[in-house]
């Protein structure tokens, strides 16, 4: 598999071959998260997974962390549209 590249298991057990858009380390609560996104898919979803150091994807829940990842990705798409311009 790339190196860009994570697989992502569904509830019913399907795997899906996901593309790593960023990953975000958080210093104030010590998570990271991996923001991804199917490239087979053409719907501008992007998904993002709480990760631990041996890979383990674990779903976000709390609301007021949906929050600030939501920011993360909002801040993120503004500097690499302002890149993409340049």
């Amino acid at each position: 598999m790339e190196e860009n590249k994570i697989v992502v298991t569904d509830e019913s057990g399907k795997e899906y071959e996901m593309t790593i858009l960023f990953t975000f380390e958080d210093e104030e609560n010590t998570k990271k998260y991996v923001f991804y996104y199917d490239d087979k898919v053409d719907d501008g979803e992007v998904f993002v997974s709480q990760f631990t150091d041996a890979g383990e994807l674990i779903p976000v829940e709390e609301d007021a962390e949906w929050t600030m990842l939501n920011k993360v990705l909002e801040e993120w798409q503004l500097e690499n549209n302002d890149e993409e311009e340049a």
